[in-house]
């Protein structure tokens, strides 16, 4: 099966989500089709593999949230990945954990606005910069192609909680960042494959202090 035919049936059946998430989902995707014929909130080039290439790349994360209650931020949401499907599959299977999307773009948020409420999907929508939202005091933060892994952990520092962990998603040039940002940050990493990125990695990153 190529990435463009894995569509909604493939991901029902491969995450094992309810007819009401995978509607709400289905929702989220149409609404992203059509709001970025008149701006970019993802690449164009990926829409014709959105259900591959955006849900269950973002999906795959929710199996490496702790357990509990919680509350995660999610930095650069951009269209909402992985922030906004992670709350709208939380909101059946993980209804403990809150959610804070961050982006400064006003039009993506926006964007998230709506879809929210066309999805009856309770996360909290910051139109802002990373650098002047205030401390959230996070239980997870999570990101998908924001930045460097050094940078990225200079972002997300100053939101996690006492022993917070950081969730990410990293491309092809993961050990490079790695051994980058261990110039200037310490921290205990596991590294899981990714299930879309053959070459992708999923780090989950804990006890960050600087170097």
């Amino acid at each position: 099966m190529t990435v463009e035919e894995y569509g909604p049936t493939e991901f029902r059946r491969s995450e094992g989500v309810s007819r009401e998430t995978l509607d709400r989902l289905t929702v989220f995707a149409d609404l992203l089709s059509k709001w970025n014929r008149t701006g970019r909130l993802v690449a164009p080039s990926t829409l014709g593999s959105i259900w591959h290439r955006h849900m269950l790349d973002s999906a795959q994360l929710l199996e490496h949230l702790p357990k509990g209650e919680g509350k995660l931020v999610d930095i650069g949401t951009g269209g909402g990945f992985p922030g906004l499907v992670l709350a709208i599959m939380a909101a059946e299977r993980r209804p403990d954990m809150t959610f804070v999307l961050v982006d400064g773009n006003a039009r993506k948020c926006e964007f998230l606005r709506e879809v929210c409420r066309q999805t009856d999907t309770g996360a909290d929508v910051r139109d802002v910069r990373d650098s002047d939202l205030e401390p959230q005091c996070a239980d997870v933060v999570t990101a998908r192609a924001v930045a460097p892994l050094g940078r990225l952990l200079g972002m997300a520092f100053r939101h996690l909680s006492e022993g917070g962990i950081c969730v990410f998603l990293k491309g092809k040039g993961v050990a490079a960042e790695i051994k980058a940002a261990a110039e200037s940050w310490r921290f205990g990493m596991t590294a899981a494959p990714s299930r879309t990125d053959g070459s992708g990695r999923i780090l989950l990153i804990r006890e960050l202090t600087h170097g």
